[in-house]
């Protein structure tokens, strides 16, 4: 069974990247007027079927293995989990969707929300060296597009 955890929880751990990495972009879209909705849809796509695999995965430990109660409060936690992190994807596509349907936003003071989006990025903390996810320290590996490298995720599911 363990095997089985282990392997929805590295499933989590992608999702979490993946629906960040979507978001990201659809905000670097919003901030540089580009269109990324093609690339966004098969992130989000992606997504979708990430937590259809979670929670096939989590059907299957329950029935096979009868988890005892930490186990499946467990289980339970990472299918509640992929589902919210599938909702980021959606949320990503719905920025980009919009963005397009618009049209060009240039001209529009984009302020307010870039200030958000750094916020939310945790951008301001980061640089400080401060904490990232649940209070853990990152270790600030370089990764691409200036991303976390999500060993704080790592750390909230070891």
């Amino acid at each position: 069974m363990y095997l089985g955890i282990d392997h929805v929880r590295n499933i989590i751990i992608d999702i979490a990247r993946l629906s960040e990495h979507s978001v990201v972009t659809a905000i670097d879209s919003y901030a540089k007027g580009i269109s990324s909705k093609k690339t966004i849809f098969e992130w989000s796509e992606q997504l979708r079927v990430l937590q259809d695999e979670v929670g096939d995965l989590a059907i299957e430990l329950i029935a096979c293995y009868q988890p005892v109660a930490t186990d499946l409060r467990f289980i339970r936690s990472c299918m509640e989990i992929a589902y919210g992190f599938s909702r980021f994807g959606r949320y990503a596509y719905d920025i980009v969707d919009v963005l397009e349907t618009m049209g060009s936003i240039s001209e529009c003071d984009k302020s307010a929300v870039l200030e958000m989006a750094k916020t939310a990025r945790g951008d301001d903390t980061h640089e400080r060296g401060d904490t990232s996810i649940q209070g853990q320290k990152c270790c600030r590996k370089a990764v691409p597009d200036g991303q976390h490298c999500g060993c704080a995720l790592q750390k909230v599911f070891a």
